[in-house]
């Protein structure tokens, strides 16, 4: 994990340190993109703290990084994560203890909530839970009274908060924009006359390919069964992706007989066949997105699956949508995958 930055203890004595705690961290956001932080107000050697932290804790024996963060969410938030990415490490001393501190941070949606865990230390030094945007959160953090730990505390949080703070932006902003795409998608008329546009276009392409990837279609997608049919008829080899442990693996097909419908919110049709597909061997991916810009950038459902699974793909990347989810730009980032190119009815 990068290095965030090094931070000196400057509220106590140096006296150098005798351990290392290994310690997780995260700025978890609900559907509201609120971040939990636990408030803590007590007193102890460090002197009196009145303070608001991201919720984490020490990594155990044995524990992977993921692991322990899930584990310390689950216990002072009471929440299930999911769509974990990292943010940075940051290092810093608690000079009174003879402590170096090297803290992972993560960023992580609340997939649900429920009852917390606190120890019973824990429960003498937690206020509470609190929700609020990251916004009143940086200026909690600016503002929190002068003591010592609150200092060390806001040091080491800030930078992380302000990265955090520009990832939600952007996941705001893509949220608005997928919002606009998929009200004006749903109201798109002569929908077989667009898909017709769009296999004809794409055909000619994937012609030149023998191995295929491709989605079943959902709901207002532009239709792929045809191509499906059509290309399986081609005699090419067409592979068809399933979210295994949230990722995408691709499996290959034979016929639409070897699709069924998932157990996921969408029903969407995956494969029920075991043949794996190992993403080298596929040669061109015909890939969906909610919206496409006109320099190949892709917004696409939020889940990530396509990024994560493309960041490493090799092959020919084909984006496919209707002429009205062409929009001149779209909130994007490192992380978003840019599509070789997009096809929409003309």
């Amino acid at each position: 994990m990068r290095l965030i930055a090094n931070f000196i203890d400057k509220e106590f004595k140096d006296n150098g340190y005798s351990h290392v705690r290994k310690i997780v961290r995260g700025i978890v956001y609900n559907d509201n993109f609120e971040i939990a932080l636990v408030k803590c107000e007590f007193t102890d050697i460090f002197g009196e703290r009145d303070l608001f932290e991201t919720p984490g804790g020490g990594v155990e024996k044995g524990e992977t990084l993921i692991n322990a963060f899930k584990r310390e969410i689950k216990e002072e938030v009471g929440a299930e994560i999911e769509y974990i990415e990292e943010i940075g490490r940051v290092v810093d001393f608690y000079n009174l203890i003879h402590r170096k501190n090297n803290n992972h941070y993560y960023l992580a949606h609340i997939k649900s909530i429920g009852e917390t865990h606190w120890t019973e230390s824990e429960n003498h030094w937690f206020e509470g839970i609190h929700f609020m945007s990251i916004d009143k959160a940086i200026y909690e953090y600016e503002h929190s009274r002068d003591l010592p730990v609150n200092n060390i505390v806001r040091q080491r949080e800030l930078p992380i908060l302000k990265i955090a703070k520009k990832r939600l932006d952007l996941m705001k902003e893509k949220r608005d924009v997928r919002n606009a795409v998929l009200s004006k998608r749903s109201k798109i008329l002569h929908k077989l006359e667009k898909n017709r546009n769009v296999k004809e276009q794409l055909l000619p392409i994937l012609n030149n390919y023998e191995t295929i990837g491709i989605y079943a279609s959902m709901n207002d997608e532009v239709d792929t069964y045809d191509i499906i049919i059509t290309l399986l008829n081609n005699g090419k080899s067409v592979c068809l992706p399933k979210v295994v442990d949230h990722n995408l693996v691709f499996f290959e097909i034979k016929s639409l007989n070897e699709l069924a419908a998932s157990k996921g919110k969408y029903k969407i049709k995956e494969p029920i066949a075991n043949n794996v597909k190992d993403k080298k061997d596929i040669d061109v991916m015909v890939i969906p997105g909610v919206a496409f810009d006109s320099k190949n950038n892709r917004l696409g459902f939020s889940k990530g699956y396509y990024d994560r699974y493309l960041k490493d793909y090799k092959g020919y990347k084909i984006g496919i949508c209707y002429k009205e989810q062409l929009l001149e730009k779209i909130p994007h980032n490192s992380r978003d995958i840019k599509m070789d190119k997009v096809i929409f009815d003309k």
